[in-house]
């Protein structure tokens, strides 16, 4: 490891800002640390016909206050980047008929600063917890996995603006709110990304797509910064 001066990386966005903004590239600052809680809401199933409103321990309704107000504050806290997401829900005994008696969902918080992520899985939480409690129902809430924000080298970050610039590319700089190698990398080496637009943020699909033109400014900035960082070593 001691012998690896440095480390860029180049990927597509992933996301719309540079699109949206008609930006060519993006300075990667840092990449986010994720979050992910298991959130298992224990309520009753009853028959849907047969059982009066208030008479209900509905886990499922549990589950979408939970979501909506994860949602709303997520929205809120953006002092620093940060999102929240429930991209996965099972409902038992899942039939239109019956009252949801249990639900099961999971929470994936992502923020470039430890301090944010902290401060909304414990929110997250207590809401939980409150919103089973008022309702009648138990909750359980477990984390599933952890990983720290990483911070690209600083260093590096100007020597990729110092080359966009040189080139008289349109750039920012830009936290990244996917994983990538360069996290990795950066834990036993000083480490840099940039970004290239990618068509209407789609990544992982077939729709995924990159011109040329764009691939080109990407990799010239590549190559000038790799040797801006040769010269200085």
């Amino acid at each position: 490891h001691g012998d690896m001066a440095g480390f860029v990386e180049i990927h597509i966005e992933q996301g719309r800002v540079l699109e949206a903004a008609e930006e060519d590239l993006g300075v990667v600052t840092a990449i986010v640390g994720i979050t992910r809680l298991s959130i298992d809401i224990e309520g009753r199933a009853d028959h849907s016909g047969a059982t009066p409103m208030g008479l209900r321990k509905d886990a499922l309704v549990a589950a979408a206050l939970m979501i909506a107000a994860f949602e709303e504050r997520a929205k809120q806290d953006q002092g620093t980047p940060m999102v929240a997401t429930v991209g996965k829900l099972d409902v038992l005994p899942n039939a239109s008929n019956v009252v949801p008696g249990r639900v099961s969902f999971v929470l994936e918080i992502r923020a470039g600063q430890a301090q944010t992520l902290a401060r909304y899985e414990k929110w997250a939480k207590r809401l939980a917890y409150s919103i089973a409690a008022d309702r009648g129902l138990t909750a359980q809430v477990r984390v599933l996995g952890q990983s720290e924000p990483i911070s690209m080298d600083t260093s590096i970050q100007l020597a990729i603006s110092d080359s966009a610039f040189a080139a008289g590319y349109k750039y920012r700089s830009m936290p990244s709110g996917a994983g990538h190698d360069a996290a990795h990398v950066a834990i036993f080496a000083p480490s840099g990304m940039i970004f290239v637009p990618c068509l209407d943020g789609r990544s992982h699909c077939p729709e995924e797509f990159c011109t040329p033109e764009q691939m080109a400014k990407g990799v010239q900035a590549l190559v000038d910064t790799l040797i801006a960082l040769d010269a200085r070593s």
